[in-house]
């Protein structure tokens, strides 16, 4: 087992190269804390995210991802999918890992 974020997980093999970018989307409809919440954990669920921050006001979430394993059109429907509004607004290389 492995310890990640606080939670228990198993440990997934993944052959293959990383490729880690730091994603910046702007997100809106969220008017509370709950909303960031619901954002935070939908994205935090997607194989390929390893660290996600949501903030309410400017109402922007900060998303670290493999992009060799999740997209960035793929984050923007999970988000889309909860019935807020979402667009990239930056991409950048990662931390190296």
């Amino acid at each position: 087992m492995l310890e990640l974020n606080g939670k228990t997980r198993n440990p997934i093999i993944y052959q293959g190269e990383i490729n880690m970018q730091t994603l910046k989307f702007d997100i809106h409809g969220m008017h509370c804390g709950g909303c960031t919440g619901k954002v935070e954990r939908a994205l935090s669920k997607i194989d390929g995210v390893s660290h996600v921050d949501v903030a309410l006001s400017p109402g922007s979430a900060t998303v670290e991802a493999d992009t060799n394993r999740v997209t960035a059109s793929q984050i923007e429907a999970a988000i889309t999918s909860l019935g807020y509004q979402v667009k990239l607004h930056t991409a950048q290389p990662g931390p190296a890992t």
